[in-house]
């Protein structure tokens, strides 16, 4: 009880109260929803004359219908047990996947076989095709060919964002990539295509005086953030003028704390399947009057996004 009131207090001192109300109520006009959000980008382009620029934030849920498992699926999901703490990578933080994200850490150095095994069968199909992009990799893609995309931001390491169509220039992929390996020892590039080779054991190094053993260029437990997690923060999220939230539970640090960069009078939609961070409770938050939640399908999602947008 204490702390409902408590929640409110700091709603009411926020930032937000220094923003006019009639500018707050002006921003999506009493339309929290899907048609709400595509009518305001279609005013800030007729008054501007430029598309207004997005920024999407999405994780493992946007490529699950694609047959690529998420993060916390217990027994095929690799990047979970990958990185775990708040300086890498998963989308858990409980006590069992910090556990389990020690022992794939662990397996890539005692067992690199067995390793290569498991990312193989896992990201090997998107590779050789038979693992094809979402309808919201589409949709993001869509985002580009019609000006409006600032940047990407993903926890996810499977590539389908560039498969789709998208440039690199416009992702930045928090987490690594399996779509480039590494030396782990030199960290001298080396041939994606080779390490992927079926049953092709061990890649090594094929660096002279060097038999490292291949890696994915993706974070593991412990690891740093790539630099470009942090190179483009403050163009983009000073240029947003729409935030997407996609496909993720937002418990990942540094990762989860995007959400919060957009400037105050910016949009925030979440579509997912339940509501994550702070779109969880937005009757007491500062932000209910810029925050939209679809909860659902992403596909479905961005497709009935697409819709009100005018492009079908």
């Amino acid at each position: 009880h204490s702390s409902f009131f408590f929640h409110r207090y700091l709603a009411r001192r926020g930032g937000h109260n220094r923003i006019p109300k009639a500018e707050r109520d002006d921003l999506l006009r009493g339309k929290r929803t899907l048609e709400g959000v595509a009518a305001y980008l279609k005013r800030k382009k007729s008054l501007a004359g430029v598309a207004p620029k997005v920024v999407v934030l999405c994780g493992a849920g946007i490529s699950t219908s694609a047959g690529i498992p998420d993060y916390r699926s217990k027994g095929t999901g690799i990047y979970c047990k990958s990185a775990s703490n708040s300086s890498s990578g998963s989308d858990s933080n409980s006590a069992s996947n910090k556990e389990d994200s020690r022992d794939l850490f662990g397996l890539f150095h005692d067992d690199p076989h067995a390793f290569w095994v498991k990312v193989r069968a896992l990201f090997g199909p998107v590779r050789d095709g038979t693992i094809q992009p979402t309808p919201t990799h589409r949709f993001l893609v869509d985002l580009h060919r019609h000006g409006m995309l600032q940047r990407v931001y993903t926890q996810n390491i499977d590539g389908l964002e560039c498969a789709a169509g998208l440039p690199s220039a416009k992702l930045v992929t928090c987490h690594g990539t399996m779509t480039k390996v590494r030396c782990n020892e030199c960290g001298a590039a080396a041939d994606t295509d080779s390490a992927f080779i079926p049953m092709s054991g061990i890649p090594r190094c094929g660096q002279p005086s060097c038999d490292g053993i291949i890696r994915p260029e993706v974070v593991f437990f412990g690891e740093a953030l790539p630099p470009a997690f942090y190179k483009y923060q403050s163009e983009d999220f000073d240029a947003c003028e729409c935030l997407i939230v996609m496909g993720t539970t937002l418990s990942v640090y540094p990762f989860a704390s995007l959400v919060n960069d957009p400037p105050m009078l910016v949009p925030r939609l979440l579509i997912n399947r339940e509501p994550v961070g702070p779109f969880r409770d937005p009757s007491l938050g500062p932000h209910e009057f810029r925050d939209v939640s679809y909860l659902g399908n992403c596909d479905e999602g961005c497709e009935e996004l697409a819709k009100v947008l005018g492009w079908e």
